[in-house]
């Protein structure tokens, strides 16, 4: 289900009518460049709040599946990565082990550890 693009106060029918068509999961991806528009500030309020959606979905007994990526794909703009990956990073490799790349990857990683 990608939260990100249903309305925040869409989020409990949504999650409803999944558990009540005898589903027992979701799955869900979390675009990098949803939550850090920005390097460095993490946005998880509002239409962000991906804590919430998941306490959401396990009170009505869902199970969650996490899609991290860092590269989602989903008709997401630059699959979920972050424009500034590429525009302050003149040495990056995305996708890749590059130590740049796996650098930021790990810090926007790390927040859901």
């Amino acid at each position: 289900m990608h939260y990100f693009r249903i309305h925040p106060s869409l989020w409990q029918d949504r999650l409803r009518r999944y558990r009540a068509a005898g589903l027992n999961a979701v799955q869900l991806y979390i675009p990098w460049n949803f939550h850090e528009a920005t390097p460095g500030k993490f946005n998880f309020v509002g239409d962000r709040n991906v804590p919430q959606f998941i306490r959401m979905a396990q009170q009505n007994e869902l199970f969650v599946l996490i899609r991290l990526g860092p590269y989602i794909c989903a008709e997401f703009e630059f699959g979920g990565l972050p424009w500034w990956l590429v525009k302050y990073q003149a040495d990056i490799v995305l996708r890749t082990s590059n130590k740049l790349c796996v650098f930021h990857l790990y810090a926007y990683k790390y927040l859901f550890i």
